[in-house]
């Protein structure tokens, strides 16, 4: 399950079919108008909802290996990048 810190409702539940037509995008599949109901909804759901959340960090990656922070110095209005090292 996936839940917002503060907000326990926003949370998302990953099932395995779920994950397994995440895993089939990832590799290229296109999902038929059938996949993108149900759990596919529930994910856009999940999405849009933290997305209207207010936030000053994010974690971001381009290869699944390397991961970076963007953090937001609201005071001095400027934006920071740390590589984390996850491993």
């Amino acid at each position: 399950m996936f839940q917002h810190k503060a907000k326990k409702d926003i949370r998302l539940n990953v099932s395995l079919d779920l994950r397994e037509m995440l895993y089939y995008i990832q590799q290229g599949f296109n999902p038929s108008i059938n996949d993108l109901k149900g759990k596919f909804i529930e994910l856009q759901v999940f999405k849009n909802l933290l997305e209207a959340e207010t936030y000053t960090d994010i974690l971001v990656t381009n290869d699944d290996k390397n991961y970076y922070k963007i953090s937001l110095d609201k005071g001095a209005m400027k934006l920071y990048v740390t590589p984390l090292n996850l491993a």
